[in-house]
C-alpha cells in the first residue's frame, strides 16, 4: 500500500516469523489483496480495511470468505466498523471493496467481543481526529495482551 518500513528480522520463534517494524509516515494508495493472498493475510483484513480508508484509489478484498465464521462475521464488523465513523464499504459475499480516502469522523466503535477489529479500532483511531471509542475495548487482549502498552509506546492515546 505504499507505507516505508525498515524490518529487523528476528529469529522464528513458534515456528512463526517476528521482528520489528519501523513505519515511516508516506502517502498510501489503495491495494488488491486475492484469493491466494488470504491464507498469510487472514488476521490482517481488518486492518487493510482502515489503511484502505485513508488510501488513495481503490483497496479490494477477494476470497475471505472465511472471516464470515471467526468470532464475528469479521467482514460485516469491517463495514460496521468503518460505517460508525462515517465510512462506506462495499461488501461481496468473500470480501469488499472501498475507495480512499474517506472523509471519517470522530464515533463510537463496537467491536462486538472481536479482539482484531477492537485492534483495527484503535489503529482508525489514531487516523481521525478526535479519535474513536470503544467499547469492549477489552476484547484486545485475547491475541495481543499488551497491545494498549504497545499502542502507547507508539505514541497512541487510551483513556
Amino acid at each position: 500500500m505504499g507505507a516505508r518500513l525498515e524490518l529487523e528480522q528476528a529469529e522464528p520463534t513458534g515456528g512463526e516469523p517476528w521482528g520489528t517494524l519501523h513505519l515511516l509516515p508516506g502517502q498510501l494508495h489503495g491495494t488488491e489483496v486475492t484469493p491466494e493472498e488470504i491464507p498469510s493475510l487472514i488476521d490482517e483484513i481488518p486492518l487493510i480495511a482502515v489503511l484502505g480508508a485513508f488510501a488513495e484509489g481503490a483497496t479490494c478484498v477477494r476470497g475471505a470468505g472465511e472471516l464470515r465464521h471467526k468470532e464475528s462475521d469479521r467482514l460485516a464488523a469491517v463495514a460496521n466498523l468503518l460505517g460508525s465513523v462515517g465510512g462506506t464499504v462495499e461488501m461481496t459475499e468473500d470480501g469488499f471493496s472501498l475507495e480512499g480516502p474517506q472523509a471519517l469522523r470522530s464515533g463510537l466503535v463496537d467491536p462486538a467481543g472481536d479482539h482484531r477489529i477492537a485492534m483495527a479500532a484503535a489503529v482508525l483511531g489514531a487516523g481521525i481526529q478526535d479519535g474513536v471509542t470503544v467499547s469492549g475495548f477489552e476484547a484486545a487482549q485475547v491475541s495481543f495482551p499488551d497491545f494498549v502498552g504497545v499502542y502507547r509506546s507508539l505514541g497512541g492515546e487510551v483513556s
